[in-house]
């Protein structure tokens, strides 16, 4: 099974500004060189993502910040060998 999401690349630069400042490694990676997550560092982005949209920082960007979530969160918790490809379309 294939899931995505696609997120603008002047979106995907403002949550990766304000992941970094937050401290929020892993979703401050959005923008850059491709790279595929494990089940568990797509967890930690589901959570990053969340963590984000409960402190309002992007209300503007929400439904990509819930959209990124979800797709991180059903990967991690896929019953087969699952991994999340970020990069740039």
């Amino acid at each position: 099974m294939y899931r995505s999401h696609v997120v603008g690349a002047g979106a995907a630069a403002r949550i990766a500004a304000v992941a970094r400042r937050e401290g929020l490694e892993t979703l401050a990676s959005l923008g850059g060189e491709p790279r595929e997550l494990d089940k568990s560092q797509a967890r930690r982005l589901a959570k990053e993502a969340s963590r984000l949209r409960v402190e309002a920082s992007l209300l503007e960007l929400d439904s990509d910040l819930t959209a990124l979530a979800a797709v991180a969160r059903w990967c991690a918790r896929a019953a087969e060998a699952s991994w999340l490809t970020l990069s740039d379309v």
